[in-house]
């Protein structure tokens, strides 16, 4: 696997539920150590975010007030989460499909893909009509 880390680390600041992104790191054909160090850069830093959230929630009840720097903080994991993290996977899976592509033509233009024949020419038109 190519850029291991990075991978992980894509997917771990995925838009997915936390359940996908949990399963979907252990059936990768990755090494151990890179997902665990993806594991803890993703989950350090929402760790103490939630746990700072949770005692300022608590406070506020009490009757204190909010710090202005968990909103900030609060605001822009927000919209980390539903803007830019969807953006940065859009953009790894058009990267990844472009690389597809890639290949696929090389295939078809190169015959290097060993096999050839005529599932080569189908899976090629169909990606050129865009049902893959």
């Amino acid at each position: 696997m190519k850029h291991p880390i990075r991978i992980a680390l894509l997917w771990r600041f995925s838009c997915f539920p936390e359940l996908v992104k949990n399963f979907g790191l252990a059936v990768m054909p990755l090494n151990y150590k890179f997902f665990l160090l993806a594991c803890l850069i993703h989950g350090g830093p929402y760790t103490v975010l939630w746990s700072k959230a949770g005692a300022e929630a608590v406070a506020a009840i009490d009757g204190g007030e909010q710090s202005k720097v968990v909103k900030i903080i609060l605001t822009l994991s927000a919209v980390f989460g539903l803007v830019f993290s969807p953006m940065i996977v859009a953009c790894w899976l058009n990267n990844l499909r472009n690389r597809a592509n890639k290949k696929t033509d090389g295939e078809i233009r190169g015959g290097g893909g060993g096999g050839g024949g005529i599932g080569i020419g189908i899976k090629a038109s169909l990606s050129s009509a865009k049902l893959v």
